[in-house]
């Protein structure tokens, strides 16, 4: 996850690392820098708490679709599929947005698994989302749908944005402009990465 302590730090990771330790730079900062397990690093992304939301989200669907009494068995595998599916095109929209950014002299990406740690995050936030429709009584009103589904979106959006800044800033800061070499095409990529989040979180949202 993202314990450990620290003190001006964003989730106990330093403020020129996003990763705290988990990229060692080379000798004299020449050499491709190389990412630390989780094991060797309680800094390092991992894929607990994404995973442990989209086993929830898919349980969190379920239930609220036998709750409306239009659960199929089926429908755990479709929860599973398309969960998945959005997933995965996220993790591939946030690596194609990190790579859009990359130069002939810098390479701005990040590992496949720590993006889809990232990504996996909104899980959790759905399915909060799910269990407040399964445990109300009456449905919800359309205007308190769409404030929930934009809470979540907004939280998450947040959370992308703080945490691809900080993989930016790591990977420029060893050539001669760092962060400030990128322009204002850093700020345009954020701000797709976070208007995604809305119809992410709709679509995992929307059960019928």
């Amino acid at each position: 996850g993202y314990g450990g302590a620290g003190g001006n730090s964003y989730g106990g990771q330093s403020q020129n690392n996003p990763y705290g330790d988990s990229m060692n730079p080379g000798l004299n900062g020449s050499s491709p820098r190389l990412f630390k397990p989780p094991k060797d690093d309680i800094n390092a992304p991992d894929l607990y708490l994404p995973l442990m939301g989209f086993w929830s989200y898919v349980l969190a669907a379920s239930a609220l679709q036998a709750k409306n009494e239009t659960f199929t068995p089926e429908s755990v595998a479709t929860h599973f599929s398309w969960g998945g599916a959005v997933w995965f095109f996220e993790s591939l929209l946030v690596w194609v947005a990190l790579r859009s950014l990359s130069s002939s002299r810098v390479k701005v990406s990040a590992p496949w698994l720590d993006i889809a740690a990232y990504t996996g995050y909104a899980f959790v936030l759905v399915t909060v989302q799910l269990l407040v429709k399964l445990v109300l009584t009456s449905p919800m009103s359309s205007g308190m749908l769409i404030g929930q589904t934009v809470w979540g979106a907004v939280c998450s959006g947040v959370f992308i944005v703080k945490t691809v800044k900080r993989v930016i800033f790591s990977e420029t800061r060893l050539h001669q402009n760092g962060f400030a070499g990128l322009g204002a095409s850093h700020n345009y990529v954020l701000l797709a990465l976070a208007a995604s989040q809305f119809p992410v979180h709709w679509a995992l949202g929307r059960v019928v």
